[in-house]
């Protein structure tokens, strides 16, 4: 018997009878592109185990042939999504369930395509884009939010820009040209992610959230524009959140759920569902509720010589 052979189908069964709790769940399917209320099934063949050495991804290539990568920092898999180009899509957690961060995997090979350190990713139903917040360690002195756009229609190579090697454009806070923040930037003003979930319209043509900063509370509405998107800003205001006249109202105010009526040649009209003290109803937003985010320039860390 081929020793290599053996070992390795030992591993393999190892890793297809690995214990409940390393289980791929399956119950994001948001994460794929779908409804909350839908199910993605498990492509056929996956699995994951996560030893004290590591996490172990099992997945059944184009060839028909099972292969292990290793994953080295979830210690779990909450979903697997296939997408177009013989990939898929792993939403690992990390650091004790924070993420989840995002592994493209190539079925062809077992390649990993890429690796997106990641909050609360939102995949688009054209699963074309992947929204999310960026990942900063829980352990940071200073907390703060920003939002990012990845392609998945390009490469890992064309998904970062010349100026940096961080992954997928800055949506808001705007930058000039969508770079994202480095790491030498001052951190004022601070964001925070305010909503439930990033929204996207059927189309996918739009994604819509909700942002916290210095004490105002916004909701933020992205145009893809074939990958060169556009961002817009409406603040929430007393007459949004049930006519309230109490401004810790509005700011308490959480984005649970958006829907899309499309408009011809402009924006789309919103219904806003919110979770608030004073009542649900759905604020309505249409295009000239919202304006161009402004640029957003943060200075220098100056550091001592």
């Amino acid at each position: 018997m081929n020793t290599s052979l053996g070992l390795t189908s030992l591993v393999i069964a190892s890793l297809l009878s690995a214990p409940a709790s390393a289980q791929i769940q399956q119950d994001h399917p948001e994460y794929c592109g779908t409804q909350r209320d839908s199910f993605v099934p498990l492509p056929e063949g996956t699995s994951f185990y996560a030893p004290d050495s590591g996490g172990h991804l099992t997945i059944k290539q184009t060839d028909g042939t099972l292969k292990v990568i290793g994953l080295p920092l979830p210690d779990a898999v909450r979903q697997v999504c296939p997408i177009n180009g013989s990939r898929l899509l792993v939403f690992g957690s990390v650091a004790g369930g924070d993420g989840p961060h995002v592994w493209i995997v190539s079925q062809i090979d077992g390649a990993i395509l890429d690796h997106i350190g990641s909050r609360a990713p939102a995949t688009s139903p054209n699963q074309r884009w992947i929204i999310y917040r960026k990942f900063y360690a829980p352990r940071s002195k200073i907390h703060t939010d920003s939002y990012d756009l990845y392609d998945l229609s390009k490469d890992a190579a064309a998904n970062r820009l010349p100026a940096g090697g961080v992954e997928g454009l800055q949506v808001y806070p705007v930058t000039k040209d969508h770079v994202p923040f480095g790491l030498d930037d001052e951190l004022e003003p601070l964001h925070s992610f305010a909503g439930d979930s990033f929204f996207w319209s059927p189309d996918s043509k739009f994604v819509v959230f909700e942002d916290g900063s210095e004490g105002r509370t916004s909701i933020i509405l992205v145009e893809m524009n074939e990958g060169n998107p556009t961002t817009f800003v409406h603040p929430l205001q007393a007459r949004d959140v049930c006519d309230t006249k109490y401004p810790g109202e509005v700011r308490a105010a959480t984005l649970t759920r958006a829907e899309f009526e499309p408009m011809p040649g402009t924006l789309p009209d919103l219904l806003i569902h919110f979770r608030a003290y004073s009542c649900d109803k759905p604020a309505r937003l249409t295009a000239a509720d919202f304006k161009p985010a402004e640029i957003e320039v943060h200075q220098k860390i100056k550091f001592a010589k």
